[in-house]
């Protein structure tokens, strides 16, 4: 097994030998890079773009990366990223508003539809939550060679994600993690 403290040196070490300008990372290794004693030892100036996704990150762990790393941020959500919290949302404020939608997945992006919906397969208002389905260009139109998969999980075009969520006022989507349909 590798040991994770010398990779991530080694990772980190990277950047500036490399000039490396664009990453694509999960929110736990943001947090193992943050938290790393020699952090400011570093140099991160080249980084101008840095994406996460995979799972929520604690709004700590996102303002000491909006705080220590100098690039913009955004996050993708939805098997194809069909919604997107963009650079423009990762400010750091003392604006209620501003902090709740950096624990948002963000907004849909312009190809794609999402939408939550009850178990009658209605569209939700705002604040209520539902099912997650996905609808684009770039969604899966089935399961490989799997009709029965395929037709228990896509419907009208539309991806069912079973993953569980509401939208705001706003428009931005919100996944609740301890709940999966």
């Amino acid at each position: 097994m590798l040991n994770k403290k010398m990779e991530l040196q080694h990772v980190m070490n990277l950047f500036a030998v490399e000039g490396t300008t664009f990453i694509n990372l999960v929110p736990v290794l943001l947090n193992w890079m943050v938290n790393a004693p020699d952090f400011d030892a570093h140099d991160f100036s080249s980084l101008r773009y840095i994406i996460y996704g995979g799972s929520p990150i604690p709004m700590t762990i996102l303002e000491k990366c909006l705080e220590r790393i100098t690039g913009k941020f955004s996050q993708g959500f939805g098997l194809a990223e069909s919604t997107v919290l963009g650079a423009e949302d990762h400010v750091i404020s003392d604006d209620p508003v501003k902090k709740k939608c950096l624990q948002s997945v963000g907004r849909e992006v312009y190809y794609n539809w999402v939408r939550e919906v009850g178990d009658g397969g209605g569209d939700l208002p705002p604040g209520e939550i539902g099912e997650i389905k996905i609808k684009g260009p770039n969604v899966m139109k089935g399961y490989w060679r799997d009709a029965e998969q395929t037709e228990g999980r896509i419907g009208d075009g539309w991806l069912y994600s079973n993953d569980m969520g509401y939208f705001d006022e706003d428009m931005y989507l919100y996944i609740v993690v301890v709940d999966r349909k």
